[in-house]
């Protein structure tokens, strides 16, 4: 309501749910509970259109018990990613700097306090931690995202020159989570970012993005994030024509974005050959019998956009030049 939104808050924490109400109460929001600033957040929950009766209660209860808890609810249905629900709390969102939470993982202690203090104090755009990945079996990775800033930007923790240093980094990095984001430089009069709908690898685009339109980014040596693992058996691991589908529009996306920001594709044809047959060629070995022509087909655009679109001769590499004439074959 508008009493909550008048409130200004430190950080406002983007959380998208859908049909997952039990974990968003036993991981997000009991750990933002625990969270050394929890009073001076403001927690955007973002419904995607939940269909089970639970999450829906659920939303509406956090937001009636904590002033600084609001929420939104799309019509039941869903879209199929957290995108849609994400970019709707970007706009939702009252505070100067914001953080996206997914509702399965969790958030340490201290980590906003941090992240706030860093970006506040070295007047960045955007500030990234590390992140600790749990597996099933409760076994912890750790992703040492500040370490990899310094081993790519000289030994120096940030960086006035986001474009050059993402470029350098062959538009490879990743992590979404971690980053603690000025709300201005996603929505403003002039510009705004979004989460792309319908591919995968949205957080991948946006992160690239988001360094493009940066002036400043800072990394810290801390843990902010603990990150699930998702199961063999989740939606994000299942292969079939759904995935190269969304794996093809990613490249169509990339493609845009090299567009708007003027960037030189041919910098970058080693990577995207390596790209394909990681996304394309490998993959297709896990699927069935009845999807295969789909995800062939789908494999084929995806050649032709690297083809037309961004100038790349695939077929020199032999093992996509093999793996293309597999349509040929089931025509």
């Amino acid at each position: 309501d508008r009493r909550k939104r008048e409130i200004q808050y430190k950080i406002s924490v983007i959380i998208p749910v859908y049909n997952n109400g039990d974990q968003l109460e036993a991981k997000a929001v009991k750990s933002l509970l625990n969270c050394s600033m929890f009073e001076d957040l403001q927690i955007v929950l973002v419904d995607d259109g939940s269909t089970d009766n639970y999450t829906a209660f659920l939303v509406q209860k956090l937001s009636e018990e904590y002033e600084n808890i609001i929420f939104y609810t799309f019509e039941k249905g869903g879209s199929g990613s957290p995108s849609r629900a994400r970019n709707k709390g970007f706009e939702l969102a009252s505070s100067e700097y914001v953080i996206c939470l997914d509702p399965d993982d969790e958030v340490c202690y201290d980590s906003y306090e941090a992240l706030y203090e860093a970006i506040v104090h070295s007047r960045s755009d955007a500030v990234l931690g590390n992140i600790y990945w749990i597996d099933s079996n409760n076994r912890i990775e750790k992703h040492n995202y500040y370490k990899s800033f310094l081993h790519r930007n000289n030994g120096v923790s940030f960086t006035k020159k986001p474009q050059e240093f993402i470029k350098n980094s062959n538009f490879e990095w990743i992590g979404f989570c971690n980053f603690l984001i000025r709300k201005d430089v996603i929505i403003s009069e002039q510009k705004k970012i979004t989460q792309k709908l319908g591919i995968l690898g949205e957080d991948y685009l946006f992160i690239n993005e988001l360094f493009l339109n940066c002036k400043k980014v800072k990394a810290i040596n801390k843990v902010v994030y603990y990150y699930y693992t998702k199961n063999n058996n989740s939606l994000t691991n299942v292969i079939d024509s759904g995935y190269f589908y969304k794996k093809r529009r990613f490249i169509e996306e990339t493609y845009n974005l090299f567009q708007e920001y003027n960037i030189d594709a041919e910098k970058y044809e080693s990577v995207f050959v390596e790209k394909y047959k990681n996304w394309f060629v490998q993959m297709i070995q896990f699927v069935s019998g009845n999807e295969l022509l789909k995800c062939i087909h789908e494999s084929k655009l995806a050649y032709q956009i690297f083809r037309d679109y961004f100038g790349y001769d695939l077929m020199e590499d032999k093992t996509i030049s093999d793996f293309l004439k597999i349509d040929d074959e089931h025509k």
